[in-house]
């Protein structure tokens, strides 16, 4: 069941962040899927192996079912957020949508217990909502610091070459 559950959660996700009208391009999008995807195996790692926080289920589908939900629900999950701050980057609305995302994030790993995917040894559900808090905030100010450099660097540019 566990496996049945983060398929479709999985499915459902990447379906929504393809129909949805692109505001960043699909190379950034990529490229900030890979950033989010190596980040969050690290992170899952220490909790996991290293710390043994959490424990992952030895039964092979369910497992499966551990390594879709990590390596494609939640980073596809993370470009969604960025997507929908980038098409409204109001103050209100971005913290809303934080505080919206870090909660559907712990949710979902929170979901993997009684799916008998993980079993919590040291850690809770609040640890994950922190951490993807955090995790969130951190990505969007350092996207928007990336996005606001290479704006400058294209003003100077084009100031240079005569064109504005």
């Amino acid at each position: 069941m566990g496996f049945v559950v983060m398929f479709c959660l999985s499915w459902v996700t990447v379906s929504v962040l393809l129909i949805l009208k692109p505001t960043i391009t699909r190379t950034k999008l990529a490229s900030l899927y890979f950033i989010v995807l190596i980040v969050n195996i690290n992170v899952n790692w220490i909790v996991i192996e290293e710390l043994k926080w959490i424990e992952v289920t030895e039964n092979g589908l369910l497992y499966t079912g551990y390594l879709i939900s990590r390596s494609i629900l939640t980073p596809t999950l993370i470009l969604l957020f960025v997507h929908l701050v980038s098409r409204n980057p109001i103050i209100g609305n971005t913290l809303v949508l934080l505080l919206l995302f870090a909660g559907i994030l712990s949710l979902i790993a929170s979901l993997a217990s009684p799916l008998d995917i993980t079993t919590f040894i040291k850690w809770n559900v609040v640890y994950h909502f922190v951490f993807y808090f955090c995790f969130l905030k951190e990505l969007l100010c350092f996207s928007y610091a990336f996005y606001q450099s290479q704006m400058i660097g294209r003003v100077r540019i084009y100031d240079l070459m005569g064109e504005i």
